[in-house]
């Protein structure tokens, strides 16, 4: 990754450029969340605010956070090196319900003052909503104050400076972009792609990754492509696709909300597509998914074809279903002795089915 320090920000007249909403969501992940912020701070897009959605943390993440951006907490990595000289940066901070109102006028102004990189908005949930519901606190505020786009960034991000700018510049000038996405790769290997955005096949279900473990050099061209979907880990959504679709789907609270949005926003109309030349590193874990994701990953699989199958996608649906989570299953109980995933994985299962089974079933 090149030198940080050397970074400049756009020095053209930021009103000229859309506004962009950079929703965090954080939760109990604040060492994650500091060195996502940390990399922001490099954007070279002249134009943005970045809004921390607090997912009712324990662990005080909005106090790290806070001596963060008072520049006592660095948020060193092997990506960047702290900057002391972006520091401190003013914040305002809200609950769930004044945010979704649109916040308050005052603070609202005061901190209108302040470039990008210089400025937060800090919103605390009070709770866990899950990846859909957290989210989505953000997404209302960001609709109160007429944002032109919505770029929904994992805490577990770390940023190219030139991101933002290659996905809004593309996004704006090709008509009908609803919701583009980065070229994602590795933060542990660099050099690995994991994710150039994804496809959908209601006949199995499954959502396979593009261009998973493929070198990044491999990647032949940088120009922009359709695709099914897009990860939420790095997702930039013309409001418009909200304004017309809704919100993330709420039911689902962790795994295929993403999927499912972007499902959602092309039958709408709207085009999905990856920028290539647009790039950020992902903390995904190399390690087994824990026993909770495995159980939301199975169950919200049955919803999703629950919204979006027809009755003749069920017949080779539940085959490949039923048969690849008992293969699974036995694969966590016996061949990596993980007794809880493959219970995980049971009843995610048995409780997707009897979501299956309410309001009229298939």
């Amino acid at each position: 990754m090149e030198s940080q320090e050397d970074i400049q920000v756009n020095q053209q007249e930021p009103k000229t450029w859309p506004k962009v909403a950079i929703i965090i969501l954080n939760w109990n992940g604040w060492q994650d969340t500091i060195e996502c912020l940390e990399s922001l701070q490099r954007l070279t897009y002249p134009n943005y605010q970045i809004i921390v959605v607090d997912n009712g943390s324990t662990d005080d993440s909005v106090e790290k956070i806070k001596a963060w951006a008072q520049g006592e907490i660095p948020g060193e990595s092997k990506f960047i090196h702290f900057n002391p000289n972006n520091k401190p940066l003013e914040w305002i901070e809200y609950d769930r319900i004044t945010a979704e109102a649109g916040g308050a006028i005052d603070k609202e102004t005061r901190i209108s003052e302040f470039p990008s990189n210089r400025k937060l908005v800090f919103i605390q949930t009070g709770e866990n909503l899950g990846f859909a519901g957290g989210n989505n606190v953000g997404v209302r505020y960001a609709l109160r104050h007429s944002y032109n786009y919505v770029c929904i960034l994992n805490n577990d991000v770390v940023v190219n400076p030139e991101f933002l700018t290659t996905l809004v510049d593309y996004a704006n000038r090709v008509p009908n972009v609803g919701i583009a996405g980065p070229l994602i790769c590795s933060y542990y290997k660099p050099q690995k792609v994991e994710s150039m955005g994804g496809a959908i096949s209601l006949w199995t279900g499954r959502v396979p990754r593009l261009g998973s473990r493929l070198l990044v050099t491999k990647v032949q061209t940088k120009l922009p492509f359709f695709v099914h979907y897009v990860s939420g880990c790095a997702m930039l959504i013309d409001t418009k696709v909200f304004k017309t679709i809704g919100f993330f789907d709420e039911q689902f609270f962790l795994s295929f909300e993403d999927t499912d949005f972007c499902y959602r926003a092309r039958q709408a109309g709207f085009l999905v597509q990856v920028v290539l030349a647009s790039q950020v590193w992902h903390k995904e874990s190399a390690s087994t998914p824990t026993p909770i994701g495995r159980y939301y990953s199975v169950r919200n699989r049955l919803l999703f074809m629950k919204k979006h199958a027809k009755l003749w996608h069920w017949i080779t649906f539940l085959i490949c279903y039923i048969l690849g989570s008992i293969k699974q299953a036995i694969w966590l109980a016996l061949g990596r002795k993980d007794l809880r995933s493959a219970l995980a994985i049971g009843k995610g299962v048995l409780d997707g089915l009897k979501i299956l089974m309410l309001k009229g079933g298939l």
